[in-house]
């Protein structure tokens, strides 16, 4: 059934959406503007009813005092079409709650640059009232960014809603704040560290190995069903739905992040032996529950807490954390997605950016990449490597069964367009390949005989039939894009087994 648009919304053939209101006494001032998505639209929709809503003229200040001015946007916020998840709504009113404390109830429309700018600065020496705060301490860089944020949103609202002519936050820099970076291991100390994970009780054995080899926020861990997110015939693992903390404070069943975190990610096999020692753990302690509790209902959760009920996130950093610190392990939880990450983009051939994008859940690959940490060890290892000749020791590097060739000369090879690569390059994989010496009567045969084993051994590469039919990529101009486009796919390189 298609989706009911909201009023004063249309689609047009085009496929945009366009938010359009006539001028009446209602909406004295008309309205037309076309958008490319329909959540750009709904949300300007809504910007314009709720400014009309509030009766006022487009030349006039209405006075509104700040506390009326948050609770006016709280209650926004409620009503918007597009809902925000429990725990951005509860994070917003923690930084509105703060805000009210240091501002005041003053009217908003006498706040200048000068008297938030002080506001701001005060802030940033209160005392900090996170656990474990030294005495003195005062808050974070990060709590400061917070509040400046939501001080912006609530101005760029009061303007929005006439009661300022102009908005003072526009001339206010966000405060500085470097983020702690991430420093994560080595690739090869990924056994390692998974031999020392292998040693924690069978629960959080799991938890800490879905960590590393699958990526997975807190949240989403906790939220796992037994049943339906774990696929024993394609060794996989699906994010459907998360765990979070609703308003009032319980625990329940939400949806993940965003649409982009809803996926599937491929699991080592001896991940899902340790699912199965876990599920008998899980089946003695649900046995165990409905003796104590006759009425129990068992919940669908792969991991449930100690009355059965829905298991919190928050306890999965913390079991890492202390295993961390136990066992010599310089990362937090969340710094296990990171490693998953930069261990996928960095070491792994066989994916483009666009796979690595959806195996983060991130809805752009410039997310992902604020994830992909440099190791140094790589870096030391290929930073000579554009003063190395090309070889045939380059080509046997991972050993004398294995061809190792550029994806610009498979490219030259597949779709015999020799301009993608260096001539004398290319003859060494040429000759390399089928042990025999090129001449001018000779270069034809050994291309194509390179080309049918390269498409028996890797049959993805007959995709790249396809762009021999596309003229744009005939000249030579366009080289670059076309190996950019076939890097994305293929990866920078290619392995051949003999």
């Amino acid at each position: 059934m298609k989706k009911k648009l909201p009023e004063h919304v249309t689609q047009l053939k085009s496929g945009k959406f366009r938010v359009r209101y006539k001028k009446s006494k209602k909406f004295p001032v008309e309205y037309d503007e076309v958008f490319a998505s329909l959540e750009e639209a709904i949300q300007h929709n809504e910007e314009y009813r709720a400014r009309n809503t509030l009766k006022l003229n487009e030349n006039e200040i209405k006075p509104i005092r700040f506390f009326e001015l948050c609770d006016l946007y709280l209650e926004w916020v409620e009503k918007r079409t597009r809902k925000l998840r429990s725990q951005t709504k509860k994070s917003y009113k923690k930084y509105i709650n703060r805000l009210k404390v240091a501002i005041g109830n003053g009217y908003v429309h006498k706040m200048d640059v000068l008297f938030l700018t002080d506001i701001l600065d005060k802030e940033s020496k209160r005392p900090s009232e996170a656990n474990g705060a030294e005495p003195g301490e005062t808050i974070s860089g990060n709590t400061l960014l917070h509040e400046y944020t939501m001080l912006k949103i609530l101005f760029k609202k009061a303007k929005l809603w006439n009661r300022i002519k102009t908005n003072p936050m526009d001339e206010i820099e966000p405060p500085r704040f470097v983020p702690k970076e991430i420093e994560v291991p080595e690739f090869e100390e990924l056994d390692e560290i998974e031999m020392k994970i292998m040693k924690a009780p069978i629960r959080e054995r799991l938890q800490f190995l879905i960590g590393l080899f699958a990526g997975m926020r807190e949240e989403e861990v906790a939220g796992l069903h037994k049943n339906r997110d774990i696929n024993y015939e394609f060794s996989e693992m699906n994010v459907n739905t998360v765990i979070e903390q609703k308003e009032d404070g319980s625990y329940g069943e939400g949806e993940p992040k965003s649409k982009y975190s809803k996926r599937c990610i491929a699991i080592p096999e001896r991940l899902l032996e340790v699912v199965d020692e876990y599920l008998v753990y899980r089946e003695n302690f649900i046995r165990l529950l409905k003796i104590k509790n006759p009425g129990y209902v068992e919940k669908p959760n792969l991991f449930l807490n100690k009355d059965g009920d829905f298991y919190r996130p928050y306890r999965i950093s913390r079991l890492w954390s202390k295993f961390a610190k136990q066992n010599d392990i310089n990362l937090t939880f969340h710094g296990l997605r990171h490693y998953f990450i930069t261990n996928q983009v960095n070491h792994n051939s066989e994916i483009n950016d666009q796979e690595a994008q959806r195996l983060a859940g991130h809805a752009s690959y410039q997310m992902t990449t604020k994830y992909v940490h440099v190791s140094k060890k790589r870096l030391n290892r290929n930073a000579t490597k554009i003063f190395e000749q090309y070889s045939r020791v380059i080509i046997h590097k991972k050993g004398e069964n294995i061809y190792t060739i550029p994806i610009e000369h498979v490219a030259s090879i597949i779709l015999g367009k020799s301009s993608l690569s260096k001539v004398n390059d290319l003859k060494i994989t040429l000759e390399e390949m089928t042990n025999r010496k090129i001449d001018y009567f000779n270069i034809s045969d050994i291309i194509e005989s390179c080309k049918t084993l390269m498409v028996e051994h890797k049959p993805a590469l007959r995709r790249l039939e396809k762009i021999k039919t596309d003229e744009k990529y005939e000249s030579d101009n366009h080289n670059e894009e076309l190996l950019s486009i076939i890097s994305k796919q293929f990866g920078k390189e290619i392995d051949f087994v003999l």
